[in-house]
């Protein structure tokens, strides 16, 4: 979304907190392009779950996930070894998922169901 440095990390961290707050308030954010919410899907994929990880708060995902943004063609893994379950949905519903707004109902999860059930019971995001 933005350059690299301090700046751009806050910018788009509070594109997504806003977006994922904005969702708790009215229930739904029309008029988002798919592409920000890949994005915010991306920074929990590539930021959140490792500082997560990093800081000892959560040990690396026993079952990793593949993620799949239908909307945008955007695929993620989220651990580092084979993934268990592939976890298709919207940009938009994947980050509602990752936030624990929605339940695994809410997307298609081919593969270990209980897997991606427990790899999304961890806390992957603060």
């Amino acid at each position: 979304m933005s350059g690299p440095g301090p700046a751009s990390f806050w910018h788009r961290r509070q594109v997504h907190e806003t977006l994922v707050h904005l969702h708790d308030l009215l229930g739904e954010t029309a008029d988002v392009p798919p592409e920000v919410w890949a994005d915010a899907v991306d920074e929990v994929v590539t930021v959140m779950y490792p500082r997560q990880v990093r800081l000892g708060r959560i040990a690396p995902l026993a079952d990793p996930l593949r993620l799949v943004a239908t909307d945008t063609g955007r695929e993620w893994r989220l651990g580092d070894d084979e993934p268990a379950a592939r976890i298709a949905g919207t940009g938009q519903t994947l980050t509602l998922l990752l936030w624990g707004r929605l339940g695994a109902d809410a997307v298609e999860v081919t593969g270990d169901a209980e897997a991606a059930h427990r790899a999304l019971a961890t806390a992957i995001t603060p």
